[in-house]
């Protein structure tokens, strides 16, 4: 626990001598981080945790089940937590309680009882990525929006690269349960750090300069009550707004692509180079690891090359997505007609498609920080929650495309990944109609007038 301290004060204290806004952008990347160690610590231990408590692999598959049963059932009212009563309260009591959850399944002693644990934590750590996007649309000016937005999938990639050969590494040398209250202990260090350091806004934080405070107060919307007679915008009026509608299908889109990608790839390689899993690893960790790099250096990279060509914030917002969307298409549809070029070149096609949705995610995902001032959390509740039932029905689906060898005359590998195509070209069209970067409320108040 001391040294989690240690490290987590190392990381932020060099972050504030930059700027205190980017200190925030990092305690909600940990956020991520660890809302990522939470539910990938199961998968490694699951096989120590069946022999322990006696389950089989139907059981196995009801426990991975159960993190999106609770996750899936939370993140609207997180979100609309995060919009009354405040994102850092919301993020506190997520991360504490599902830290709690992980000290409670460390000490259950049936299958019933872990499977309570795992879908009260996914329910804990639902509000995170609504009430993320609250905390970052207080803290980042325009132009950060989709660096800071970005710092949210840079944190689920470190926790996903990490958990997994530390959790099997510390099941072998401390056993399962401890293995849990290990990581239970680097999250209530993280808690405590958040408590300390994290600030609803740069008007109430402590540790920031005057002239960045004077900055982002002059820059950044901030939520406010409706004055005197002045009309209030509904809650449905915003929801049902095309700009933010479209950033829904948007998410549903990147879900279901990005998606179809990690649990797949495995298959596909099975399927039709005859590859076992181990043999494909090195492969599928190599797609994952061109979405962590685009993320990390070919998308500032462009962004600071339209901003230097006086692109808009709505301009930059639609080309990060427009042809995110369309880098998928070409580099996915075509991958099972070109099978010929073996392992390597699908490897490639699949990287350069992960590629295109790491470049969407400074389009659709930093737009949840635009459309709106006073619903963010409860849009970007809305969004994900439409995102993760895309993620949840696109194995279905595949699933039953790629029962039979062909589907409407077609490999059913190519129909699959012709639906992928399909959803991503419908994204970036809807999203060059009808995508705002301003937010929707003050254009529904100007109809009302």
């Amino acid at each position: 626990f001391g040294s989690s301290v240690g490290v987590l004060s190392a990381i932020l204290l060099s972050c504030a001598m930059v700027q205190s806004r980017n200190v925030q952008y990092v305690l909600m990347m940990l956020a991520r981080t660890l809302q990522q160690c939470h539910r990938q610590t199961l998968p490694p231990l699951c096989q120590a945790m069946a022999k322990d408590l006696g389950f089989g692999i139907a059981e196995k598959g009801s426990l991975m089940g159960a993190v999106a049963v609770g996750y899936l059932l939370t993140q609207i009212p997180g979100g609309l937590m995060a919009d009354v009563l405040g994102a850092k309260p919301t993020i506190t009591l997520a991360i504490a309680g599902s830290t709690a959850l992980m000290v409670a399944t460390s000490a259950a002693s049936s299958f019933e009882m872990l499977w309570l644990c795992i879908a009260i934590m996914g329910g804990m750590q639902g509000p995170l990525f609504p009430t993320s996007s609250v905390y970052l649309s207080r803290w980042s000016p325009p132009d950060e929006r989709a660096k800071a937005a970005s710092m949210l999938d840079v944190g689920v990639s470190v926790g996903s690269i990490l958990i997994v050969p530390i959790a099997s590494f510390l099941e072998t040398l401390l056993g399962w349960r401890n293995t849990y209250l290990v990581v239970a202990a680097v999250s209530a260090a993280y808690v405590l750090a958040f408590v300390v350091l994290g600030a609803e806004s740069p008007a109430t934080c402590k540790r920031i300069s005057d002239e960045e405070r004077q900055f982002l107060q002059s820059v950044v919307i901030q939520k406010k009550k409706p004055a005197a007679g002045e009309a209030s915008v509904s809650v449905i009026g915003v929801l049902f707004h095309p700009a933010v509608l479209t950033v829904f299908f948007a998410h549903l889109a990147f879900n279901y692509g990005f998606y179809f990608l990690s649990n797949w790839m495995p298959e596909y390689f099975s399927s039709v180079f005859g590859m076992d899993s181990l043999q494909s690893s090195t492969f599928v960790s190599c797609v994952s690891a061109a979405n962590m790099v685009a993320v990390l250096t070919i998308n500032p990279l462009v962004d600071h090359m339209m901003q230097q060509r006086q692109f808009t914030l709505l301009g930059r917002r639609r080309v990060f997505t427009c042809v995110g969307c369309f880098v998928a298409v070409v580099a996915l549809v075509p991958v099972y007609r070109l099978n010929a070029l073996g392992p390597i070149g699908t490897t490639a096609l699949f990287a350069v498609g992960n590629v295109g949705f790491a470049l969407q995610t400074w389009g659709f995902k930093a737009n949840y920080l635009d459309v709106t001032v006073d619903f963010t959390g409860l849009v970007s509740g809305v969004g994900n929650t439409v995102g993760t039932v895309s993620s949840m029905l696109g194995p279905l689906i595949t699933g039953r495309i790629l029962a039979g060898d062909t589907a409407f005359g077609m490999s059913s590998w190519t129909v699959a990944l012709l639906l992928v195509g399909v959803l991503s070209a419908v994204s970036a069209l809807l999203f060059r109609l009808f995508s705002e970067a301003e937010p929707v409320e003050a254009g529904i108040k100007a109809k009302m007038a």
